[in-house]
């Protein structure tokens, strides 16, 4: 059986029920930064450090958890721009087991509901056309959420008030609120929030 397992943003946000299934597992794949989260919880001969994240990559996985209990370790929450939205769109023998995300971490700092924002990711996408978002219905009654890398240009949000966060529940997280064009991304694990 193939798990994909959420390791929240640090070890204490493991559930019971994550920190069970890990224990279970024949085999453990893992980035070397997700493993160093939840070293504790994890037998080091199990694990397998994954450093090539291809379609390739997760069908050896797949292919493997025919056989035995195989765990893939995702950061936060694997269906929040995770590891397990690539899995499911893979395989259909895939348990998903969530966890909680940055995303979570940063409503709960905003003091918002997920469904009064729209979550949008830029990661690996430097021309993403965020007027698309702004120019339709729901932006005028949700703010915008953006998962954010250093690459992300700030400038596209000029004279617009925004809170930034960076690396939520992890060392050195840091949170900033000021005009867009005050404010340097320095983190790959950022999130913009943009009010409507």
């Amino acid at each position: 059986m193939l798990y994909v397992v959420g390791t929240g943003l640090s070890e204490k946000d493991l559930t019971r029920e994550a920190i069970q299934v890990i224990r279970n597992a024949n085999v453990i794949y893992s980035s070397r930064k997700v493993f160093e989260r939840v070293r504790g919880f994890v037998d080091c001969k199990k694990l397998r450090l994954i450093s090539n994240f291809s379609e390739k990559e997760y069908m050896k996985i797949f292919e493997e958890s025919r056989n035995r209990d195989v765990v893939v370790l995702s950061s936060g929450d694997p269906m929040v721009s995770g590891l397990g939205s690539r899995f499911s769109r893979l395989v259909e023998e895939v348990t998903i087991i969530p966890g909680i995300s940055s995303v979570q971490k940063a409503l709960a700092i905003l003091r918002k509901d997920l469904t009064e924002v729209v979550v949008v990711s830029t990661h690996g996408r430097e021309d993403e056309d965020l007027t698309l978002y702004e120019d339709s219905n729901i932006f005028k009654t949700r703010g915008l959420l953006i998962l954010a890398d250093r690459s992300f240009d700030l400038k596209k949000l000029k004279g617009r008030k925004i809170v930034l966060m960076e690396n939520l529940g992890m060392e050195g997280e840091r949170i900033v609120e000021d005009f867009a064009e005050n404010v340097e991304i320095k983190s790959d694990y950022s999130i913009v929030y943009l009010g409507r």
